[in-house]
C-alpha cells in the first residue's frame, strides 16, 4: 500500500504519488556516524534494510527488519557495508551481502515469522573481480549480483556455482 524507502536515519513510509513520507521511523538514532544503505523486502512484504558507518568502520552496521506493525528488529549485528538481499523462490533461503566480505551468505529463512538462522557462506568473489553489491534473485533461484569496481553483474547458481558474467 505504499513504499518503504531506506533514508540515512532510517525508513520513510510514504503512499505512491506522495511528495513527503508519512512517517519516518528511526533507526539506529544513537548512532550518528551510520547511515542506512541497502533495502529490500522480502515476499511477505516485510522490509529489511541494513546500515553501515560514513566512515566504513568494520562491523559498525547492522542488518534490520521492519514489520507491518512497524517494531524494527535487529537481525544481523557486525556488519560492515550492508548491500544486496534476496530470497529463493521458494522462500527458504534469504541470501545477503556484506559487501566487506567478498561474497554471500546464505541462511534458513522462516516466511512465517522473518526468522534467519544458520548462517552460512554461499559465494566468494575474488577481489579482482569487484566487490559484491546489489543483488536480486530470479524465477529459476540465480542469483544476480552486482560488482561495484568490477564493471559487471555475476549469476550464480544457488549451489554458489559462477554461472554467467555480463560485463
Amino acid at each position: 500500500g505504499g513504499l518503504a524507502l531506506a533514508i540515512a536515519s532510517g525508513v520513510a513510509l510514504a503512499d505512491h504519488g506522495a511528495t513527503e513520507p508519512d512517517t519516518i521511523i528511526p533507526v539506529e538514532a544513537d548512532r550518528p556516524a551510520n547511515r542506512m544503505n541497502d533495502g529490500k523486502c522480502d515476499p511477505a512484504g516485510r522490509f529489511w534494510a541494513g546500515t553501515m558507518a560514513y566512515s566504513g568502520a568494520p562491523g559498525a552496521g547492522s542488518l534490520y527488519r521492519l514489520d507491518p506493525d512497524l517494531s524494527v528488529t535487529v537481525m544481523l549485528s557486525g556488519v560492515t557495508l550492508s548491500n544486496g538481499l534476496g530470497w529463493s523462490p521458494d522462500h527458504q533461503t534469504m541470501y545477503y551481502v556484506d559487501t566487506a566480505t567478498h561474497g554471500v551468505d546464505s541462511f534458513e529463512f522462516d516466511l512465517g515469522t522473518g526468522a534467519i538462522a544458520e548462517r552460512r557462506r554461499l559465494i566468494d568473489i575474488p577481489t579482482e573481480h569487484g566487490l559484491p553489491d546489489g543483488m536480486t534473485v530470479d524465477s529459476d533461484g540465480g542469483l544476480w549480483i552486482a560488482l561495484w569496481g568490477g564493471g559487471a553483474v555475476h549469476r550464480y547458481l544457488p549451489d554458489g556455482t559462477l554461472d554467467l558474467i555480463v560485463d
